[in-house]
């Protein structure tokens, strides 16, 4: 991915920006489902074979990092992911990913 960072007029607070394709892997899922005739609704977990393991994708964010200290800073972001690849692996469905992230946190630098 390709990361651009930019500082602004106070000198402990950056911004950047983050784009590039992203390749992701199947590790599990479960799927949701409607009772039948008023039963509760349950969640089982899918079959591998009804999804494919690997998928391609484009990734988009940005965020903001203050430094609040020499070794501590808090960062915060957000990123969005565009799966452009069908998941699917059944003919005449399709299925794509969208995900949203949004990300916080402290850093400590060891120096």
């Amino acid at each position: 991915m390709y990361d651009m960072r930019f500082p602004f007029r106070w000198q402990r607070l950056a911004g950047y920006f983050s784009a590039g394709p992203t390749l992701g892997r199947l590790v599990a899922c479960q799927r949701e489902f409607d009772g039948v005739g008023g039963e509760m609704d349950y969640a089982r977990s899918c079959r591998d074979r009804d999804y494919r393991k690997l998928e391609f994708a484009l990734t988009l964010g940005g965020g903001l990092e203050l430094e609040v200290s020499d070794r501590v800073g808090i960062t915060t972001g957000v990123q969005y992911h565009w799966g452009g690849r069908d998941i699917e692996v059944n003919p005449g469905t399709r299925m794509l990913n969208r995900a949203l992230a949004l990300r916080g946190g402290l850093t400590y630098g060891f120096r």
